[in-house]
């Protein structure tokens, strides 16, 4: 499997989790330009990509599908009014990200309105967005709110999870100390570089 950018970061989390034989990774952070026996293979030099009987699948919510078939124990999968939980956060933390008014625009505000929202979920029905067991919804918020928490933190000086979201911090606490976690978590410099373009806006 070909790891992509920061925001590919549950692909492989969902194969190592997923307890995958014999599944391997490689990270591209680092490619700013993609080689020519990878364009050949995949000539939309979409990530991340991974090999399943011979054939190459660039798409990385087809990718975790497939892995979650052909791996179904541990069972990371979850209903559907589950899975969409914290799907807000990371378009509403982008935003604010973005914003050079966040607190005239409304953004900041939204942001910490999803934030509310998860939190308040973990309190109740935690650690984890299912209850008590890691799944896919986990695999996918963990990686969004770790480029987040990152980027705030070193841009704007942001720095509220600890503070006033103790169940949201737990969750983050409890995901960032996966081995799956921290064998694919990109340096918290390459997100800041790789956050550096939206920063510019």
């Amino acid at each position: 499997m070909l790891q992509g950018g920061i925001f590919a970061h549950g692909v492989p989390m969902s194969a190592i989790e997923g307890v995958c034989e014999g599944s391997y990774w490689q990270p591209m952070q680092a490619w700013r330009l993609k080689p020519e026996w990878f364009l050949r293979i995949n000539p939309e030099g979409r990530v991340p990509v991974i090999k399943i009987n011979g054939d190459y699948i660039p798409d990385s919510d087809i990718i975790v599908d497939v892995l979650e078939k052909s791996y179904p124990y541990p069972p990371l999968s979850t209903c559907r009014n589950i899975t969409c939980r914290g799907q807000n956060i990371f378009p509403a933390g982008m935003a604010f990200f973005k914003s050079k008014n966040p607190r005239c625009d409304g953004t900041e505000s939204q942001f910490v309105c999803e934030l509310d929202h998860m939190n308040h979920h973990l309190c109740n029905e935690g650690p984890y967005i299912a209850g008590q067991y890691v799944t896919s919804a986990d695999i996918a918020l963990a990686p969004q709110l770790y480029v987040l928490q990152t980027a705030l933190a070193y841009y704007k000086n942001w720095t509220n999870f600890e503070q006033f979201y103790p169940a949201l911090n737990l969750f983050m606490k409890n995901m960032y100390a996966l081995p799956a976690f921290m064998q694919t978590a990109p340096a918290p410099e390459v997100v800041i570089q790789g956050w550096a373009k939206h920063w510019s806006c």
